[in-house]
């Protein structure tokens, strides 16, 4: 009965939502279930006059394809807050440069501190930035970790002109000569650094680092940088390890810890470690609040790197880097992220219009399917809102998500991700259900597993409103166990 009743609500809330309100119309078909017409979606996705078939196998315009249409650079400049990163549909690794103190990828600046691996799209609070990785061939004189150091310092030139970004795919060429491409699986990415005659194959990892988010206001505790933490070790030969615990999103306790586990195709010839504003030569580990590894590989043109990330665990991180990127072929890895964001893009077709408009309409759903993002790791489990690790196996649910913008994302983006990929709304619904469950209540502005209570509205909305066929019992079965909670 219950669930009777909640498919009744969803079903009524979608259609009052989706009325028509003008004669400019964006027509959507999902199939068996609703024809609806809406000028809510052509606002969102600001073109001016599109045709939108639903389903599709291949996506056909006058323009060409959508992949190549598309635009990572939109939104970088005048106040977009988006990021060229490599990235997959929803990926949980976003691996691109970050080019100032608050993570922010601006096309305008000069300088990058390093291509860290976690960029969230368009949020308007520091977050993310995660262990940025440097090209740099001179052993550090004095620790990155110093207070201010890595952005005063250790830094490089990036030279535009050189840039390339695509979907699944980032390349530059730095003001020292050195090529950095960029390319990822869901959970794991591999770079190519391609150093010149006469430069020292070098990098600093720089465990330490993230987001500026030392945001303080007056009367709250103090929620930022001074509370992070962070662990490298370096193993073996080729290989490394660690984590990194970032705090104060939005001026909110919210934090996280993201754990992991690299790999290099050649030995290191030497290394050093740094602890705060000490550097440990020839040590392989540290610990402290800034830390960080040096490795050298001497004279070599070439050198690949493969890191694997998970919330869990570095051995997680292991694994799903053992997981997804298996082998070394870089070439292979980039083609498949191609044929992953085509079948993403290829959801949706278009007609008419501009080449300009058809660049926006591409880059805008390019930008629609990059969050919320994966978080569990690929043998299915998860940190969970009681900060208890959960399984997916057995379940009818395939991926738990994480970092849900609660700023005006379920007016439209919702809707839109539920009609072109409706499985995988499905299961964003369902991880917000696993959140509330486990937290006691559904999470405002989810950050990984903890709330940060920005907006003044949360999950409670997305789930009435996602109307497909799974979150009926999805919600009938929150109701109850909050119920029976209480």
């Amino acid at each position: 009965m219950i669930q009777q009743k909640i498919r009744q609500v969803l079903v009524k809330n979608s259609e009052a939502e989706l009325q028509p309100k003008d004669s400019h119309q964006l027509t959507v078909m999902k199939a068996g279930r609703f024809k609806l017409r809406s000028r809510r979606f052509v606002d969102a996705l600001c073109v001016a006059f599109v045709s939108v078939l639903w389903p599709c196998d291949t996506a056909w315009s006058q323009q060409g394809s959508f992949y190549d249409a598309v635009d990572p650079f939109i939104g970088t400049s005048g106040g977009g807050l988006t990021s060229p990163a490599a990235s997959l549909p929803f990926g949980m690794i976003q691996w691109g440069p970050s080019t100032n103190k608050s993570d922010y990828y601006f096309r305008n600046d000069r300088t990058t501190y390093g291509f860290s691996l976690t960029h969230l799209n368009g949020v308007g609070c520091p977050v993310g930035a995660d262990v940025p990785i440097l090209p740099w061939s001179d052993e550090p004189r004095r620790s990155p970790g110093v207070e201010n150091n890595t952005y005063e310092e250790f830094i490089q030139t990036l030279e535009h002109a050189t840039e390339e970004a695509h979907p699944g795919y980032y390349a530059i060429t730095l003001g020292n000569g050195v090529k950095v491409e960029l390319t990822v699986n869901e959970r794991a990415g591999m770079a190519r650094f391609s150093f010149p005659p006469g430069i020292n194959a070098a990098v600093l990892v720089k465990t330490g680092e993230s987001a500026d988010t030392d945001v303080h206001m007056a009367g709250l505790p103090s929620f930022g940088r001074e509370n992070n933490k962070s662990l490298v070790e370096v193993l073996d030969d080729n290989a490394l390890t660690g984590w990194a615990t970032s705090w104060g999103f939005c001026v909110s306790p919210a934090h996280y810890s993201l754990h992991i586990a690299a790999k290099f195709d050649v030995p290191y010839r030497r290394f050093d470690t740094w602890h705060d504003n000490q550097m440990q030569r020839n040590q392989r580990l540290a610990d402290g609040k800034q830390t960080g590894a040096w490795l050298d590989f001497g004279d070599r043109h070439e050198v690949l790197m493969k890191i694997g990330l998970s919330y869990i665990s570095e051995a997680g991180a292991l694994a799903n880097l053992n997981t997804e990127l298996p082998e070394w072929n870089f070439d292979a890895i980039r083609a498949r992220g191609r044929e992953s964001w085509t079948r993403a893009l290829n959801h949706i077709s278009v007609e008419g219009g501009s080449a300009d408009q058809y660049k926006i309409f591409a880059t805008a759903v390019y930008h629609i399917l990059l969050t919320p993002t994966l978080f569990n790791d690929d043998d299915g489990n998860y940190l969970g809102f009681d900060q208890k690790v959960h399984s997916l196996t057995g379940s009818k649910q395939a991926e738990q998500y994480a970092n849900f913008s609660d700023w005006d994302t379920y007016r439209n983006t919702l809707q839109l991700q539920a009609l072109l990929v409706p499985k995988v709304a499905s299961d964003m619904m369902q991880s917000l259900v696993n959140d509330a469950v486990q937290g006691g209540w559904i999470p405002r502005w989810p950050l990984a597993n903890q709330s940060t209570y920005e907006m003044g509205v949360g999950g409670e909305i997305r789930l009435t409103f996602c109307w497909h066929q799974d979150m009926p019992s999805a919600l009938a079965t929150l109701i109850l166990r909050l119920h029976c909670a209480t």
